[in-house]
């Protein structure tokens, strides 16, 4: 990264060197902010002077290679088809969910009723065994 520096005036103003005023092609009236860093001492600044329009087809790079445009329709079809695969995966979530909670509650039956004793009725004073 090139090292450019300005002095600070009497007044408290810094002339933006031409270098920079050249590299963000600043004009006078445009609107440079400056970022803070308290904890490095450091500052950053940005150039706000593009307009909107400047920035159509910066995002050109990152599109599909047949650059084909999706429209509005197309992506809610997508994101209705996303929110009806969703909802069957959390349908099926649940049913599994209950069905493990009756294995659970069946099986802590049979164990409860493993564990406790048998009661038989008392055999008859005499009895045959």
């Amino acid at each position: 990264m090139p090292h450019v520096e300005a002095k600070l005036s009497s007044k408290g103003q810094i002339t933006i060197p031409l270098a920079v005023r050249e590299f963000f092609n600043l004009q006078p009236g445009d609107t440079v902010d400056f970022y803070l860093d308290e904890a490095s001492r450091e500052v950053r600044i940005k150039a706000r002077n593009r307009e909107a329009s400047e920035l159509f087809g910066s995002l050109n790079a990152y599109s599909k290679p047949e650059g084909r445009y999706v429209s509005v329709e197309d992506m809610n079809d997508a994101v209705g088809r996303h929110l009806a695969e969703d909802d069957k995966r959390i349908q099926r979530e649940w049913r599994e969910w209950q069905e493990f909670k009756a294995w659970q509650e069946a099986r802590a039956s049979v164990k409860r009723s493993a564990k406790s004793p048998a009661k038989h009725s008392p055999k008859p004073a005499g009895a045959a065994e």
